[in-house]
């Protein structure tokens, strides 16, 4: 069984995040008010969020929380059949995504329940999860060690193409 549909598409998405997420990363300078105990988080997140909350007028953000922990794919490049291979790489950033994501999402479901966070998605191909939130929701997910960075919603579209 041939899976090119199944990873043809998603690969491209990986590739535009890494390229899109290279500038990432506010400073605490970017903030206008950050209490004491959270300077260590805010540069987690970046400084265009705090813009679209500031100017937010439901008081919410939708943000991507990418987790530090992205799966290891250098066993499956060394697959030689297709078939097996496309597995590999499907469980491989299936299964990180499952056991990393499981303790954040858990405390993100608990906020949702207190009001602080309106929507939240897990993602696998790149393990991140995105997350409709305001500011004590922010808080809360710049605070947990498996979040790298903090960024702002983006749409990310594929490109056309064109005849040849």
């Amino acid at each position: 069984m041939r899976l090119p549909k199944l990873f043809a598409l998603p690969l491209i998405g990986i590739a535009l995040m890494l390229v899109l997420f290279q500038p990432w990363g506010g400073t605490a300078s970017n903030q206008a008010s950050i209490p004491a105990n959270n300077v260590v988080y805010a540069q987690k997140i970046d400084a265009e969020v705090w813009k679209t909350l500031q100017g937010s007028p439901d008081g919410t953000v939708t943000v991507l929380a990418l987790l530090a922990e992205q799966a290891d794919l250098s066993a499956a490049a060394q697959i030689a059949d297709h078939d097996t291979r496309g597995w590999a790489v499907y469980n491989t950033l299936h299964d990180t995504a499952t056991r990393t994501q499981a303790d954040v999402l858990a405390q993100l479901t608990s906020l949702q329940s207190e009001g602080h966070i309106n929507r939240l998605k897990s993602y696998w191909i790149v393990n991140l999860i995105l997350v409709q939130t305001n500011e004590t929701g922010l808080w809360a997910l710049a605070a947990r060690p498996e979040i790298s960075v903090i960024l702002p919603e983006m749409k990310l579209e594929l490109p056309t193409v064109l005849p040849g």
